[in-house]
């Protein structure tokens, strides 16, 4: 199987130098073992019950075409985690290969959600992983829905979001009727209707449309979707859109632009989803550009905040420009927010926090990943654990040079 893009951009990391760790509060808690242990994840943990972990990788698994894994914490202060694998994927009609996207976890039963790519149709899947009856038993995979290309997209390497009724959200990288990405929805099952059922919300047709949705979508209080593209847009560089919810089940979505990148020092590709913040404002990282003048970009962290009125253009703001080295480079995940209103983030190699102080924003480096046996390469969103510490995994790095995952207490 060729790789896809978000494979080269991944490897990309690993002709980077390391340079010199600050003090931290970052730990592995886990380094990856390769073949049937799985290696490589770039796409986070979800937490799940007990203060257990749950993590993709799209490589090695007993099949070699990826795996789901679960990580447990210690039962005592000071022991170690522990990693099995519950799937491994095949590659057949059966389940899919290489999944790429943050797992759902749903609290009232246990299950996992996902996508993968390949399958039967080899567009993709969407998948639940069922959780055994007894603690080390076998999780059970259903396919909930297979892919088609053009009539509904190709290739989801985003996670899901979930609606309070149930629906999954999510996109897929290309496909559809412009070929270049969707936002689809996938309903569960109903008494009329016995199977999950999915939708196609929107459609990318490159140019000022926008173009390959790399991230997954964000909802509102209200049922909206926001989510960015990394391409297209008026200057090419990418776009923020909005899907407002119709106001009946079988209404027709409708998809705005919001903003378009390349204006100047605003950053460009943005390729993580976004944080929806109070007032309905929103957050997220471009992983380049936004360099002063003439001077290199290293990519931003920004605010969209919506206008005085529902006709009025939203307002891009520069919260913070990269500098590139220790300060970090890159940042291509989304960010999380605590009740402070502070945001934590990654890069290409630092944890960083981001403060409100008035009208701008403080930043502090938490981490600079790289010094072995540290992982190297953070691409995921950070989550927030049982304990309040973060988790997150690297790409590579750790004590094999495979990956990690790590908690990071801010």
């Amino acid at each position: 199987m060729a790789l896809s893009f978000p494979f080269f951009r991944t490897l990309l990391v690993l002709l980077a130098s390391a340079g010199c760790a600050e003090a931290s509060t970052t730990s592995v808690i886990y380094g990856f073992k390769g073949g049937a242990d799985t290696y490589f994840p770039e796409s986070g943990v979800v937490a799940g019950r007990g203060g257990a972990l749950y993590g993709v990788s799209p490589f090695g698994g007993a099949g070699g075409k990826g795996a789901v894994y679960e990580l447990r914490p210690p039962a005592k202060a000071g022991g170690a985690w522990s990693e099995r694998v519950i799937h491994s994927f095949t590659g057949d009609a059966a389940d899919g290969e290489r999944p790429q996207g943050r797992l759902w976890f749903d609290a009232a039963s246990g299950a996992l959600y996902g996508t993968t790519t390949g399958g039967a149709s080899g567009l993709g899947n969407v998948f639940r992983l069922a959780p055994p009856a007894k603690a080390g038993g076998t999780w059970a995979l259903t396919v909930l829905y297979r892919f088609k290309g053009d009539r509904d997209g190709a290739n989801p390497f985003a996670g899901l979001v979930r609606g309070k009724d149930g629906t999954f959200y999510g996109t897929t990288y290309n496909g559809g009727v412009g070929a270049r990405g969707t936002v689809f929805a996938l309903s569960p099952p109903t008494p009329s209707r016995p199977k999950w059922t999915e939708r196609l919300l929107a459609t990318f047709a490159g140019g000022s449309d926008g173009s390959v949705p790399l991230g997954g979508v964000s909802l509102d209080a209200a049922g909206n979707l926001y989510g960015t593209t990394l391409g297209g847009g008026a200057a090419g560089q990418g776009t923020v859109y909005r899907l407002r919810r119709p106001a009946s089940a079988t209404g027709k979505w409708t998809k705005t632009l919001l903003y378009g990148f390349g204006a100047g020092d605003d950053g460009h590709q943005p390729e993580g989803e976004l944080l929806v913040g109070p007032g309905g404002v929103l957050y997220g990282t471009a992983a380049s550009g936004g360099g002063i003048g003439a001077g290199p970009g290293y990519g931003v962290v920004f605010a969209l905040a919506p206008g005085a009125s529902a006709a009025a253009a939203w307002k891009e703001t520069v919260i913070y420009r990269f500098k590139g080295g220790d300060d970090g480079a890159g940042p291509q995940a989304g960010l999380l927010r605590d009740a402070k209103g502070n945001l934590y983030g990654v890069t290409s190699r630092t944890a960083f926090k981001l403060t409100p102080a008035g009208a701008t924003w403080r930043e502090s480096v938490l981490h600079v990943f790289g010094t072995a046996p540290d992982g190297v390469a953070p691409w995921c969103t950070p989550v927030k654990g049982a304990d309040g510490a973060l988790y997150g995994t690297t790409f590579a790095g750790g004590p094999t040079g495979l990956g990690t995952v790590f908690r990071l207490v801010p």
